[in-house]
């Protein structure tokens, strides 16, 4: 199933919508590759992008939650470090064993769920902070 950003993911704040956005054009634009069969051959651009630009995107949202003392900035980092993490051990796989249909399949499956469930469960909260008639994040998947 695709990964589709909704008016449930608004953070209330324009940069952070955006590079969320993107994240999820990203991790779409794998599922489409690999659907046309290309998807082995997208796998190591996915990964270098992800690797690069979800460093940036969590710094600038980290610090975000910081500044206006969001309750979930705690379990926000947290979160980012595990996926950081688990982003590296994707990538060390890719480099032992190259791209394969298991890997691509893997990687699709936690990245779609893991930005679905972070976003509107812990990023959410920070339209709290923004909007404060903000409504409650609808649950991810």
């Amino acid at each position: 199933m695709p990964l589709v950003w909704t008016d449930a993911m608004r953070t209330g704040s324009v940069e952070i919508d955006f590079q969320h956005r993107e994240l999820i054009r990203q991790v779409e634009s794998l599922h489409e590759a690999m659907r046309q069969g290309r998807g082995k051959e997208e796998l190591a651009r996915t990964l270098d992008f992800m690797a690069q630009y979800v460093k940036r995107h969590f710094a600038a949202e980290e610090a975000l939650m910081e500044r206006v003392q969001c309750p979930a900035a705690q379990e926000n980092k947290d979160a980012h470090g595990k996926l950081i993490e688990r982003l590296g051990e994707l990538r060390r796989k890719f480099d032992q064993e190259g791209a394969n249909t298991t890997l691509l399949l893997e990687m699709y499956q936690e990245l779609s769920k893991w930005l679905a469930n972070h976003i509107c469960k812990v990023d959410a909260q920070l339209r709290l902070c923004l909007e404060p008639q903000g409504a409650v994040c609808a649950q991810g998947r």
